[in-house]
């Protein structure tokens, strides 16, 4: 079933857990975190950016990611990830995206807030979520790229919430797009800080490089929207690349594999944001 990211997030606060948000790319993708999710009945959050609604067709595979969220028999959230602009992401809302994300936080303050203003103003009438962004991450996924991070200050966060009034806040605390080789240490002290000052619920982006234990702790300390792509992303490619090496032929098998690979990466961050049973 479809659901918004409102009230998800809402009830993952009332009940002290956190949805797992997948960055889905093909319809093996989409199959693997709706199937990880039925299979825990747990809810969850089916992202998309630009770039991976640009690779099969923006239209077609919104509608793809929607047909596959109805049919769910646990709530999906299809969600617009990392919109570079408002008209981006008015796009992803006439193309049926109950929830949508512009991210301002390469911009200035000033910037940020008054394009994050326009989001919520093409957003809101629609019954669409909107998650907004402070602080900046390093790394780089699609448009986005950061070579360092910029923590999110408590009283910058609550006065860009108070301001914005946003349905979910991503902040920066110590992740970071995509895989790196030192080991990420997620500053606990500054989520508890920024996450007393704020009413919306926090997002942590860049997670896949977070140990076990970080991602529990992250949820305690009033994380509520953990967002995932690389990890699965790389388990897909490995699990296809594996099938390629033993001589399969047939792609429906490899790419099967694949789909298989990321549908654990999806149940086990599940099991790990304390959302199973939770549908």
């Amino acid at each position: 079933m479809i659901a918004s990211l409102a009230p998800l997030l809402k009830k993952a606060e009332q009940k002290n857990y956190a949805v797992g948000a997948f960055n889905a790319f093909n319809l093996e993708t989409i199959e693997a975190v709706v199937r990880g999710a039925e299979s825990l009945h747990s809810p969850v959050i089916l992202q998309l950016t630009e770039g991976d609604l640009e690779h099969c067709g923006f239209n077609e595979t919104a509608l793809l990611a929607l047909y596959r969220a109805k049919s769910a028999s646990v709530p999906v959230c299809v969600h617009f990830d990392h919109g570079k602009s408002p008209a981006s992401v008015k796009r992803a809302v006439a193309a049926g995206f109950p929830s949508a994300m512009f991210d301002g936080s390469a911009l200035e303050f000033k910037e940020n807030v008054r394009l994050s203003k326009q989001t919520v103003s093409i957003c809101r009438p629609k019954g669409v979520s909107v998650e907004l962004e402070i602080g900046r991450l390093a790394g780089k996924e699609d448009y986005v790229s950061e070579v360092k991070s910029v923590f999110t200050l408590p009283e910058v966060a609550a006065e860009f919430e108070r301001l914005t009034k946003p349905d979910a806040l991503a902040v920066s605390a110590g992740t970071s797009h995509g895989w790196h080789s030192q080991k990420e240490v997620l500053d606990l002290a500054l989520l508890k800080r920024i996450d007393a000052v704020t009413k919306a619920p926090l997002v942590l982006h860049g997670t896949s490089g977070l140990p076990d234990d970080m991602v529990r702790k992250a949820v305690n300390a009033g994380v509520r929207k953990l967002n995932v792509k690389t990890q699965l992303h790389d388990a897909f490619n490995a699990a296809v690349k594996k099938k390629l090496a033993q001589g399969e032929t047939d792609t429906r098998k490899c790419l099967g594999a694949g789909r298989d690979a990321a549908q654990q990466v999806v149940e086990k961050r599940i099991r790990l944001c304390g959302s199973a049973g939770k549908a």
